[in-house]
Order: structure tokens, then C-alpha cells, then sequence
């Protein structure tokens, strides 16, 4: 992963830009690296699971948030496969909002855009200081793994020195 990759999902350049950016770090392997970009769609399934989730946590009486980084090329590429969307009570997209994570301002942008607190953000997430096991559990299966799911979590709980705030 690189730089570049991750401006990607902030979208400020066009996809070309980036392809050879890509191409330009890289020559060697400009073949390969076109390839994939071309076919990044095909990364992104359409999982049965992602719905039922959501609106399982729907019907829990959740709100469901999703803030993401995403590049504005393989979102209109791919939101035919994110049929979820039209159950979550909004979502944030790094490459509209031209934000990435973890930096603080997406974040804020979604708790703001949302009229969200900290507190109520954060309170599924964490339960006197420590992380709740079965969520851990539950993103773990809806990321495939752990590995996928805690960073997922880091980044929530990097809000907790967000302006300095003490939550808990």
C-alpha cells in the first residue's frame, strides 16, 4: 500500500492521475499495475451477509453509520453491490467528502453531518474502557477476521484523543 493508494480513496485527482502515479513508482511493473486498476471493482462482492447485518442491527434499535475510505472510481463501479446502503441512517465516503481515515476531520464530518456526540458514537464501542468482546466477535465474522475487524475499531477509538477529550 502506498501513498498514493490511499489518496486515491480521498479522490482530490482524477483515476488517471493516480494509475500513473502508480505506473511512476513502479515502472516495472506498469503491465500489472494497470490491470488491477481497470478491474478494482471486481475486489468489491456482493455478500449476502452485509444486509442481513444491517438490518439486524436496524431492527436491535441501532442507528447504522458507515464511513469508509473509498475512491470515487470504484464506488460508481460498485455501488450497484452495496445494496446495504438503503438500510443505514447515512454514510460517508471518503472520496465525497475528499477525507480520509484516520485522520480526525472525517470523522468529524460524519458525527457532525449526522448530528452525532462522541459519547453516543462511541458507547457501542466501548464499555467502561474496554471493547466489548461480542462486537469484537460480530465485526470479526462480518470482516472475516480479527485482524480485519480490530483495526476497524482502532480507528474509532482513536476519537477517544480526538481534541484532547476524555470520554470514559
Amino acid at each position: 500500500q502506498s501513498n498514493t493508494w490511499n489518496e486515491r480513496d480521498r479522490s482530490s485527482e482524477t483515476e488517471q492521475y493516480y494509475v500513473d502515479q502508480m505506473v511512476k513508482a513502479a515502472p516495472e511493473y506498469e503491465k500489472d499495475i494497470r490491470e488491477v486498476m481497470r478491474r478494482s471493482d471486481e475486489t468489491i462482492e456482493k455478500t449476502d451477509y452485509a444486509e442481513t447485518w444491517v438490518r439486524y442491527l436496524k431492527d436491535k434499535g441501532y442507528h447504522v453509520y458507515i464511513l469508509s475510505n473509498y475512491a470515487t472510481d470504484t464506488l460508481e463501479r460498485t455501488e450497484d453491490k452495496l445494496t446495504f446502503l438503503k438500510y443505514v441512517d447515512g454514510a460517508v465516503f471518503s472520496c465525497q467528502v475528499k477525507q480520509i481515515k484516520p485522520e480526525p476531520e472525517i470523522y468529524k464530518t460524519l458525527l457532525g453531518r449526522y448530528h452525532l456526540s462522541l459519547q453516543q458514537f462511541l458507547a457501542v464501542y466501548v464499555v467502561e474502557g474496554q471493547i466489548h468482546a461480542d462486537l469484537i466477535h460480530q465485526l470479526s465474522n462480518f470482516f472475516g477476521s480479527e485482524d480485519l475487524a480490530c483495526p476497524f475499531l482502532a480507528d474509532f477509538l482513536r476519537l477517544l484523543a480526538v481534541d484532547g477529550k476524555q470520554l470514559f
